[in-house]
């Protein structure tokens, strides 16, 4: 198998590890999988995505500790960065 193919397939397994794991931080009404991702995972399109598209649909006023939550596995303080790009000065 291509070198490719398997980082894809590293890239999906990581996505379904997010989404299995999101729950245990957020009720799964607080936010929407979009994109790529949610087409692959929940359509079963051939389309792959190299990140997760997530929208958040909680109360406004808890954002920022939505926020914290994701950014604390990251290992680095709140940032309005993903996980895999680099944090902002």
């Amino acid at each position: 198998m291509s070198e490719t193919r398997e980082g894809a397939k590293l890239i999906e397994v990581v996505h379904l590890a997010l989404l299995q794991a999101l729950p245990s931080r957020m009720p799964v009404s607080g936010y929407i999988v979009k994109g790529d991702a949610s087409l692959r995972l929940f359509e079963q399109s051939a389309r792959r995505s190299q990140d997760l598209d997530l929208d958040y649909a909680g109360r406004p006023d808890r954002f920022d500790q939505v926020e914290e939550q994701v950014a604390r596995p990251c290992g680095r303080p709140s940032s309005r960065t993903s996980c895999g790009s680099p944090a902002s000065p």
